[in-house]
């Protein structure tokens, strides 16, 4: 496995398709990360090590298949910057996913999803609306604690 680092500046960034792996985004000021369906592994907590404070989107294809921890924990908190996102088909909990996007507005959820974890969006003060699809069965605590909206 070779580890590049490497700083990105652009409107926006896609994955070269010849990655299929992710373990992690730092040092990034791009407005959307477009993650290809050639990407095969993703490690997703703590996928963005860094709080970007620029608005930005993540586009991820549509049946990746997410090792390492499947539960989405950790994966966006505390970036002030995000504003808008679609969970991808098979995301497992959701645990403080988006705790502390304060810029977060809107997100779209996966049909599959049956448990919403704790803390999901938690301190998301500018969340505007929301669907809970039908699956879901479970609702963690505090899930929208501190929004104001």
């Amino acid at each position: 496995m070779v580890e590049i680092e490497f700083h990105i500046e652009t409107e926006s960034f896609t994955v070269p398709s010849h990655v299929t792996k992710i373990y992690n985004v730092d040092d990034i000021t791009t407005n959307e990360y477009i993650i290809p369906d050639t990407v095969e592994f993703i490690t997703l907590e703590k996928l963005f090590e860094s709080d970007f404070e620029r608005d930005f989107t993540v586009l991820f294809p549509e049946r990746l298949e997410c090792y390492g921890t499947q539960e989405w924990s950790w994966t966006f908190a505390r970036q002030s910057g995000l504003k808008c996102m679609t969970i991808p088909e098979g995301a497992k909990v959701l645990d403080n996913t988006f705790n502390g996007c304060s810029s977060l507005e809107e997100v779209t959820l996966p049909e599959s999803l049956e448990t919403i974890g704790k803390n999901t969006f938690y301190g998301c003060d500018s969340l505007k609306s929301i669907v809970i699809p039908s699956n879901v069965k479970n609702i963690g605590s505090q899930v929208f604690g501190y929004c104001d909206n």
